[in-house]
Formats: C-alpha cells, sequence, structure tokens
C-alpha cells in the first residue's frame, strides 16, 4: 500500500512539475475531474484528423508524403482542412506545445 501511494504521488507530481506541456496539463484536469476523459480521445481523433489532411496536401504537392508542409502549402488547403486547423489551433491555444508544427518549414 505505501509503495503505491509514492507511485501515484510520484506520478501527480511530474505531472504538476511540468504541466506546461500541453499533455501533461490534460492529464491533470481529467484527473481532477473538470474535464471529461472523452477529451482525450476527441484530442487523439483531431490529431489523426489533422495529419491526415496535412499527409494528404503533401502528396497532393509532391506525388508522396516527404514530411514537411511550407506555410503557403498549408494556405493553400482546402477549406474543411483549414478549418480543422483552426479549430485545433484555438483549441488548444492555451497549450503552447502544438505537436503539428514539427510538420512547418519556412519558405
Amino acid at each position: 500500500p505505501l509503495r503505491r501511494a509514492e507511485k501515484v504521488y510520484s506520478l501527480i507530481y511530474s505531472a504538476e512539475r511540468y504541466k506546461s506541456d500541453a499533455d501533461c496539463e490534460l492529464f491533470l484536469a481529467i484527473l481532477r475531474e473538470e474535464v471529461p476523459e472523452e477529451v482525450w480521445l476527441d484530442q487523439l481523433q483531431l490529431l489523426s484528423d489533422l495529419r491526415t489532411a496535412f499527409e494528404n496536401r503533401d502528396n497532393e504537392l509532391n506525388g508522396h508524403t516527404t514530411g514537411m508542409l511550407s506555410f503557403n502549402d498549408i494556405k493553400g488547403m482546402t477549406y474543411p482542412s483549414l478549418q480543422l486547423i483552426l479549430f485545433y489551433v484555438v483549441s488548444v491555444s492555451l497549450r503552447p506545445s502544438l505537436h503539428l508544427f514539427y510538420l512547418f518549414s519556412p519558405n
């Protein structure tokens, strides 16, 4: 029992310490029941949809997936894809570690 309590304390302490990371912040919010657990599942689906939109644009422009899109490449995406990107950026605007920026490259 004491060992379990130590593990739980360490987990919560670590999440608190690194809550500037979006994933840790979300974990704490779920743990404290500030948001429902489904928010995490929705975020996973949103990231999957966003990645698919980027991959489709990459394939459209390059004929294969390169893993890189410039800002102008993204600006040229279709409206539903841009709406998805805007929704993602707004939904994590308080969380600075956006996972999608590895796809951007300067033009």
